[in-house]
């Protein structure tokens, strides 16, 4: 289903509280992550934090690095540039880098700008010596940089087949330098930055003179046992490729304005997005595809475009749907390897009420959008005009177990469409105490409890 060509969010305010609900449950679960989520539209948003007592506290308001996000951001510079007659995408690198003619595989005298946007230069992804990632030695400067694509062979030259790289990014940032005769910074700032009004977004490093709050890194579980990581660090040369430090709500400003068509025009925009090859992530888990500098990622309901990042300690994604104008961005420290389902989850519930919850709920119904609580699991029935259905907030993938529920008369529902291992055909009983409320419910007759939702 499509959404409405004037991006109609009635639904967006009922969507956020099941959100609420559904993070909710998950603290519970995970006591070992922190994590933010913010989620930007033309007329408003919405922002909420879940910290655990592990770790210092982060929120949407923090600066972070977005790691690998910074390609979208980096691609988005090059295709302005390309829109000022400044580079083609069809250029060959070694044209606007000479020094590339050293490099002893002379197919590399033949790959494009396009192809280092792509990842399909064959470029390997970080160079020989890279414990740079765990903080163990500084990012390569510019001549480290030179060294390690000189030193390393074309791993494979197939623009049919992704080689995902690091240093193909740090070559962009050089390309755009050695174009314009400013600094990769500079041109951030020109392009971006400033015509955006970012107030908490920096390239390289985060100055002393920033009065923004700075989120916590905390490394990935070792012998049971996280540590708070240096942060922030100097990226250098691999700038353009995981050197952005930014807000979720600096960061959702920048995708907004590149999905609705502020920054780059439409055929370029066009030739971003396209599908091309196959993201790191074998394709018969996620179709995810990578076009230049963005990822197209599958939804239940469409596609939808953006970048995730991972910087030592932190993990980061933030995507937009063009067809309902929605920006959903997500950070994450203490555990970051758990954040995609964050994403999953929540363009679920977006899109579940985006599809069934365009007119308002009748009171009703409006009374059974309730959290439901026992020792085995938490549930959760959303009630909208068109459709009744319940989900489980114990899951990661909260729509797998998905039952749609039918009213056949006053507090009594029949479970009409769920899983071979669920309770279709069952029945659902609500108890009411004496002022009216629902106290318990008898779900396929095992007893749950109500708990009020989180706004």
């Amino acid at each position: 289903m499509k959404s409405p060509s004037n991006h109609d969010l009635s639904y967006f305010a009922p969507a956020t509280r099941v959100i609420d609900d559904w993070l909710n449950t998950i603290k519970s679960l995970r006591p070992n992550m922190n994590f933010a989520v913010g989620i930007h539209h033309s007329d408003g948003k919405y922002q909420r934090s879940v910290n655990n007592t592990h770790y210092r506290s982060m929120s949407g308001d923090d600066i972070l690095n977005i790691g690998s996000i910074a390609k979208m951001l980096t691609a988005t510079v090059i295709l302005m540039l390309v829109q000022e007659g400044l580079l083609g995408l069809d250029d060959l690198v070694v044209d606007r880098l000479p020094w590339i003619q050293k490099h002893q595989d002379r197919k590399f005298r033949t790959v494009t700008i396009k192809q280092l946007l792509s990842h399909t230069s064959g470029l390997a992804r970080d160079g020989c010596s890279t414990d740079h990632w765990q903080l163990r030695q500084p990012f390569p400067d510019k001549n480290k940089l030179h060294e390690s694509v000189l030193d390393s062979n074309l791993v494979t030259y197939d623009i049919n087949n992704m080689k995902y790289s690091n240093l193909a990014y740090g070559l962009l940032g050089e390309i755009a330098e050695s174009a314009t005769g400013k600094s990769y910074q500079q041109l951030c700032k020109k392009y971006l930055t400033t015509p955006l009004s970012l107030a908490s977004t920096y390239t390289g490093n985060i100055p002393a003179d920033n009065q923004s709050p700075v989120s916590p890194s905390y490394s990935r579980p070792m012998a049971g046992k996280s540590v708070e990581l240096p942060f922030p660090t100097a990226t250098n040369a691999f700038t353009p490729a995981s050197g952005w430090y930014t807000t979720l709500s600096d960061l959702a400003k920048i995708t907004h304005a590149l999905h609705n068509g502020k920054l780059v025009g439409d055929s370029l925009y066009q030739e971003m997005i396209d599908s091309g090859p196959h993201h790191w992530i074998p394709p018969e888990h996620r179709q995810i595809q990578y076009g230049l500098g963005v990822l197209s990622y599958p939804t239940n309901l469409r596609n939808v475009y953006g970048h995730t990042g991972a910087f030592i300690g932190q993990k980061s994604a933030c995507f937009h749907d063009k067809d309902s104008n929605i920006t959903v961005c997500i950070a994450s420290t203490g555990n970051p390897n758990q954040i995609d389902f964050l994403l999953d989850g929540i363009f679920d519930i977006l899109q579940f009420h985006e599809q069934h919850a365009q007119s308002p709920t009748p009171q009703d119904l409006e009374r059974y959008n309730l959290v439901l609580n026992n020792l085995l699991s938490t549930k959760r029935i959303i009630a909208t005009k068109n459709k009744i259905a319940s989900i489980s907030l114990d899951s990661e993938m909260p729509f797998v177990t998905e039952e749609t529920l039918e009213l056949i008369a006053d507090d009594t529902m029949i479970i009409t469409n769920a899983h071979e291992l669920s309770s279709r055909g069952e029945k659902v009983l609500f108890n009411r105490d004496s002022s009216g409320e629902i106290s318990t419910v008898k779900y396929a007759g095992m007893s749950m409890w109500p708990q009020k939702s989180v706004s």
